[in-house]
């Protein structure tokens, strides 16, 4: 009999993108010739919450109602990436309705089994946890999936590894986990050869989605140099989980990533205070490195978005000396807050601030973002919020019928960067009158209606 194969939905902001989403390639590594693969990942892509959930509760009703009969195991896999584990919803919400018997694999089931156990003490839910081999190296897309799945731009993409697992040890990463620390970087022929077989598939975007590219420089730039003597036209990479802040001292690494056309270049910084990376389990580096990487990088015209990392065990203080440092040094970010995964070995340390004010920060740090690369300035320079007037034109209005004032004059709306740029004000009208400040903005007008400075309204 076949087996039944549910890629279940992950919340991951990666699935909403064509060129970083996900095939399920664990999936298709079990995969048998008679088995049924439903990838509920690439059914819901796109969909809103209500449609996400109607798609989860027909195949629920159906394999409850006894359509599950025709097949000898139902396999639920529950992630693609180390990083999925965390985004439990819709799996949890699979577990909790289901009344047949279901194997668990992928990231989920294997961080988090007292928590499977919970639910499956709660519901009485029958399961059993697989033993997920995360070595997809050899797995091979169909052309199928190549022709239907989301493409970059008007062409297929793939996604494929050189490398698996990570050696390095930090505290706060799921990489761990699943792999133990090990470390394997695939034969460069080999690679070469899938990447030549793609091509032939019509595919002229790949994306590598290694742990850890880049933990082993001189075998990358091998393979990157070997890439580029197949001359083919047209393509271009990427590598979703991002580089090793290191490997960008390497100007060779620059140059090839750049004649590879590779896009969204991502940088593993994670916090400039010293004190932070020895409780992550981070090697030590120096404000000085972060900058050499980034002269780097944009000596080749390569832009970098930089992985930073805050926590609850960090102080205010300290989370805002990282963004005053990035914002001077006007780069892009991706921000995380640290996550705690079952097993992992990161301690339990004392909180220093609440979670609802580190998720201001975040907040906070993406608003500086937008303002060092789009807008080119510095919200934390001295007399940050008059400059920032004169130079866009904006004035603060008094009105007299609610004894209020609102902003004047100047560009109000920014699209989807709107929310940005209200944090990014309230910040400078904060350090300009030492005190709190919160914005009122009119969505249909596309402007703001009031500014409270404090407790009064200004």
């Amino acid at each position: 009999m076949p087996k039944l194969l549910i890629n279940i939905p992950v919340e991951a902001s990666t699935h909403k993108y064509p060129s970083m989403f996900p095939y399920p390639l664990l999936l298709l590594k079990i995969k048998e010739l008679n088995d049924v693969l439903v990838d509920l990942v690439f059914e819901t892509f796109k969909k809103n919450v209500e449609a996400k959930k109607r798609i989860l509760d027909d195949i629920i009703k159906n394999i409850n109602s006894g359509d599950a009969v025709q097949y000898s195991q139902i396999i639920v896999n529950c992630g693609e990436y180390a990083p999925d584990g965390f985004y439990s919803k819709w799996v949890e919400y699979f577990l909790k309705n289901i009344n047949k018997s279901v194997a668990l694999m992928g990231p989920y089931a294997t961080i988090f089994k007292e928590r499977i156990q919970e639910i499956g003490e709660k519901t009485k839910l029958t399961h059993t946890i697989l033993d997920t081999n995360y070595d997809t190296y050899n797995v091979v897309i169909p052309d199928e999936m190549l022709e239907k799945y989301p493409k970059v731009g008007t062409f297929p993409k793939a996604n494929m590894r050189i490398t698996l697992g990570c050696c390095r040890q930090c505290n706060m990463c799921p990489v761990q986990l699943l792999y133990n620390c090990t470390y394997q970087f695939f034969d460069i022929n080999e690679s070469i050869e899938k990447v030549r077989y793609y091509y032939g598939k019509g595919v002229r975007f790949i994306n590598f989605i290694d742990d850890n590219i880049s933990a082993n420089i001189p075998m990358l730039i091998n393979f990157l140099n070997r890439l580029k003597a197949e001359q083919l036209k047209e393509m271009s990479y990427s590598v979703q989980e991002g580089f090793e802040l290191s490997a960008f001292y390497n100007e060779d690494l620059c140059a090839l990533l750049k004649e590879l056309k590779f896009s969204d270049i991502k940088v593993g910084v994670e916090n400039i205070k010293e004190d932070f990376l020895i409780k992550i389990n981070k090697p030590k580096r120096n404000i000085n490195d972060i900058e050499t990487a980034i002269v780097n990088l944009r000596k080749y015209k390569l832009k970098p978005k930089l992985f930073f990392l805050i926590a609850d065990f960090q102080s205010k203080e300290d989370i805002l000396d990282n963004l005053k440092f990035f914002s001077r040094l006007g780069v892009d970010l991706r921000v995380n807050i640290i996550r705690q995964y079952e097993g992992m070995r990161l301690p339990k340390f004392e909180a220093l601030i609440s979670q609802q004010e580190l998720k201001h920060l975040k907040a906070l740090a993406y608003a500086v973002a937008y303002m060092t690369t789009v807008q080119k300035f510095d919200i934390f320079q001295e007399n940050a919020w008059d400059k920032y007037a004169q130079l866009k034109g904006y004035t603060l209005y008094f009105k007299k019928e609610d004894n209020s004032h609102t902003l004047e004059h100047g560009k109000q709306y920014f699209g989807f960067k709107t929310i940005k740029w209200i944090t990014a004000v309230e910040r400078m009208l904060s350090q300009k009158y030492s005190t709190n400040v919160s914005i009122d903005y009119d969505i249909e007008d596309k402007k703001i209606r009031s500014i409270t400075i404090g407790d009064q309204k200004c």
